[in-house]
């Protein structure tokens, strides 16, 4: 997109015509800007009415949404590892659409009531990304126990309609999937997100699951 942009304002550059030139660059330019702002999807959750609020207010201060409609609002179920076992904890999860990731991850930082909070964004690179988020469709509550009692996911969010979402990273892909079977459908994408989170992941993560290996690497 930019080197098109840029490549077609120098041939108008080239050619006497100031009125077309101003025309193309201007266009050009909307393209430029359209091109380099690319949405991101963020998600975080909470488990406070009152703090589900405050960072609903936060997002429409900073004008990262225009209406709170624009935030999807979702039960779910998270199960994740602690204290020696697999944790059950109803949670609201909250989503909107955003072309300033780091904006949104200032805004809901300090607006969290989480110490570390899950702050995370569709994007990264799906050649070299070490941190992954991966849906299944339809799911229950006993497979996302097992996945959270593996080790082989740092946690497992159900939702209300059946649908599961897994963090990991990128070594235990593999392995979730030997461990679903064929039939399973894993769609995998990968994420960005505050590093206190991402850290949590790979700290969390192991890649020889319930065999009690290393952590992933």
């Amino acid at each position: 997109c930019v080197c098109r942009a840029l490549a077609v304002c120098m041939r108008a550059f080239l050619r006497p015509a100031p009125s077309t030139l101003l025309g193309l660059c201007t266009i050009r330019a909307s393209m430029l800007s359209s091109c380099s702002e690319r949405a991101t999807w963020v998600t975080t959750t909470t488990d406070d009415a009152s703090a589900e609020a405050k960072i609903k207010e936060a997002l429409l201060a900073a004008k990262l949404v225009k209406h709170a409609d624009d935030i999807k609002r979702e039960v779910i179920r998270s199960f994740y590892w602690w204290e020696g076992r697999v944790q059950d904890d109803a949670e609201v999860r909250l989503s909107f659409e955003t072309s300033s990731f780091e904006t949104a991850l200032s805004v809901l930082s300090s607006s969290h009531n989480y110490d570390v909070p899950m702050i995370v964004g569709d994007g990264g690179s799906a050649t070299d990304s070490r941190y992954w988020k991966g849906v299944i469709v339809s799911a229950s509550s006993e497979l996302a126990a097992e996945l959270a009692g593996s080790r082989l996911v740092a946690c497992a969010q159900l939702a209300d309609g059946g649908g599961l979402t897994v963090k990991t990273t990128a070594a235990a892909k593999a392995p979730i999937e030997a461990r679903l079977g064929p039939s399973a459908q894993v769609r995998w994408e990968p994420i960005i997100g505050n590093s206190a989170y991402l850290d949590w992941v790979v700290q969390e993560t192991k890649v020889c699951g319930a065999c009690g290996g290393d952590t992933d690497r």
